[in-house]
């Protein structure tokens, strides 16, 4: 019965291979790219289908398995400290710690830089100042890391305030965000 099988598989035309995958580009791009319910608000995004597979997937899912790094919260990741050669840097504070400081009336440090991603203040590494700390060889080293060791993907223009980064994961558009803020722009 195999042989059989195998013998007549090559009875089935290439064109409907060709009119099937023609379908799922389609039901892609009008039925994923479209769908209202997967447009994400805080960020401005639609849904982008990447793979013509993709609506044969969406119904295998029937369990979802999750760890403790917020797949099933907002999953959002920012750079508040990082510790180089033994030394800790950064006072970077928490979604909690801001709203109570700015209730209580407290302001933000004029060093402090804040984009998504990177939510980071230590005046002895911000701005270039990393060049004058006594282990400034391991904190460039940690920077070039930061902005290459990693599959993070650049899009938009190549200047530091128009380009996007879209990543696997927010961990690494994290930590290439905190590269680039640092003097170590990755962009292509």
């Amino acid at each position: 019965m195999f042989t059989l099988i195998t013998l007549y598989s090559t009875i089935i035309p290439i064109s409907l291979y060709v009119s099937i995958e023609m379908i799922k580009f389609i039901q892609c791009a009008k039925f994923i790219n479209n769908d209202m319910n997967m447009y994400h608000d805080e960020s401005n995004t639609p849904a982008l289908a990447r793979t013509s597979n993709l609506n044969e997937e969406l119904g295998q899912v029937e369990y979802i398995f999750s760890d403790k790094t917020g797949t099933l919260t907002r999953n959002l990741m920012e750079f508040f400290k990082c510790s180089i050669g033994g030394e800790m840097y950064g006072t970077g504070i928490t979604e909690i710690e801001k709203g109570g400081a700015e209730r209580a009336g407290g302001k933000r440090s004029a060093t402090a830089v804040h984009e998504k991603g990177f939510n980071f203040d230590d005046a002895r590494i911000m701005r270039g100042a990393w060049r004058n700390e006594p282990n400034h060889e391991a904190c460039m080293e940690f920077f070039r890391c930061l902005a290459i060791c990693h599959t993070v993907l650049p899009e938009g223009e190549e200047t530091q305030e128009k380009i996007t980064y879209q990543a696997a994961s927010p961990d690494e558009a994290a930590l290439v965000a905190a590269a680039k803020n640092f003097g170590f722009f990755f962009y292509r």
